[in-house]
């Protein structure tokens, strides 16, 4: 992503963001060609990891402050929600799933303990940071136009810093959140979407599922293309802006 520091204070583009380019590959492709409808967009890799993420996110957003952030890629599904390897996951709120303190107890999560992750005010987030998800029926006639490839859901995206590769790990998320889908960047880009005002949806492919490790049958591609047609499904859909959720 090419920015100057003279850039003004506000832009009309859309800043596109993924971990790795694996993931923003199939998402450039789709945009190449002259595709009527789309706004202004720039792409950016974060690389992998909260920290790494919410750092180039947040100088990107000093640098340019773009209209909107929709972060795109892959994640692990969770099986009780319905959704297979292949399908796509939209979030209706991001978790810091593991910031917190394990004990002979259980876990004990950030607003058990007290400890906001970040303070705005009169405004406090703990370990849930809220997204703007599109409107239902949005989603619904996304689903339709892709109907015949695969399908969509949507429900709250946890974000870890070690990957769920076993059964004890994918009960405890299923039970704590009941969450659709497991990431390592989402949470931290959503936060400094909230701090910064700024829209931010979250669109993944599931190119696997959470829990033990099968890697021969994970549909990382698949996965990244399929979340890189929703992502321009709904670019072409707008609005160009609206109003940032509050916690």
């Amino acid at each position: 992503m090419s920015m100057s520091r003279n850039a003004p204070e506000e832009d009309d583009a859309v800043l596109v963001i993924a971990a790795v380019d694996l993931e923003l590959r199939p998402f450039r492709e789709l945009i190449d060609g002259a595709i009527s409808g789309l706004p202004r967009i720039e792409l950016l890799e974060t690389g992998v990891g909260k920290a790494p993420c919410a750092a180039r996110l947040a100088k990107a957003v000093a640098l340019r402050r773009p209209s909107r952030i929709l972060a795109i890629g892959v994640g692990g599904g969770f099986r009780p929600r319905g959704l297979e390897v292949g399908d796509v996951a939209i979030a209706t709120r991001e978790v810091f799933a593991d910031d917190g303190v394990e004990t002979d107890e259980g876990f004990l999560g950030l607003e058990r303990l007290g400890l906001p992750s970040v303070v705005r005010g009169d405004e406090r987030l703990f370990e849930i940071v809220p997204v703007t998800a599109p409107p239902r029926e949005t989603i619904d006639a996304i689903a339709k136009e892709h109907a015949d490839a695969f399908r969509i859901g949507s429900g709250t995206f946890v974000t870890v810093s070690t990957g769920s590769g076993s059964t004890r790990r994918e009960v405890e998320l299923e039970t704590r959140f009941a969450p659709i889908c497991e990431s390592m960047e989402g949470a931290a880009a959503a936060l400094v979407a909230w701090e910064e005002r700024i829209p931010f949806t979250e669109i993944r492919g599931l190119s696997n599922f959470v829990g033990p490790r099968d890697r021969a049958a994970w549909e990382i591609a698949r996965a990244a293309r399929n979340a890189a047609l929703v992502a321009r499904s709904l670019l072409v859909r707008g609005p160009r802006r609206r109003e940032a959720p509050r916690a």
